[in-house]
């Protein structure tokens, strides 16, 4: 049987293909999607992302993750995938519930939190929710639902690259947030543009 294609594996994502094939496409998707981010969409690469504008591309990836979440290899694909579609169509993802499902990340269970894929989500996590921040209707969510407050304390971080994507996103949240607030968040230089993600190595 010659390669499958892009759109290919997308279908297979859907919930109606069994298991093992989701698992499959999923890797596949994931490395199409950052190769394609990574050269901008260029060349060959510019038909992955349009084909992740007429596919429902971040549903089915949370409708993935919200089926095998439980399994660790899962969320670190999925939320890296994210990231990187964020730096290209931040509409894209908000559109597709990846917003959400991004904040479901940013705080670590207790007692996760020394786990090493507990952390490595939340920095995918922090970083997706950067890309994002400066969408003016998630920048008002993080704010009115309190992720800034967990963002402060994810400044000191013990992660450097959670830490440093933490402060840039209060940064950009500073105009909404209330005077006091911004005094005693840490300040630091201009944000950085929106940032692609390395995919996790498939275990």
């Amino acid at each position: 049987r010659k390669d499958k294609d892009f759109e290919e594996y997308l279908e297979e994502l859907d919930p109606t293909h069994p298991a093992e094939a989701r698992y499959a496409a999923l890797f596949h998707v994931a490395h199409l999607i950052t190769k394609a981010t990574e050269t901008s969409g260029a060349g060959k690469h510019a038909s992955v992302l349009d084909a992740c504008n007429e596919h429902p591309v971040v549903r089915l990836l949370v409708g993935m993750i919200d089926d095998y979440g439980t399994d660790d290899q899962i969320p670190p694909f999925i939320l890296s995938t994210l990231v990187n579609l964020s730096c290209i169509d931040p509409d894209m993802v908000i559109d597709g519930g990846g917003f959400e499902l991004l904040l479901r990340y940013v705080s670590i269970p207790k007692g996760q939190e020394k786990e090493e894929t507990a952390t490595r989500n939340q920095y995918y996590a922090v970083a997706g929710v950067y890309n994002l921040s400066a969408n003016d209707t998630c920048a008002q969510q993080l704010v009115d639902n309190g992720v800034d407050k967990i963002l402060e304390k994810l400044t000191k971080s013990p992660n450097e690259e959670t830490s440093r994507h933490a402060t840039y996103t209060l940064q950009n949240l500073e105009p909404l947030r209330p005077t006091s607030a911004t005094q005693e968040a840490p300040q630091s230089k201009s944000p950085m543009k929106r940032l692609t993600a390395m995919l996790p190595s498939k275990s």
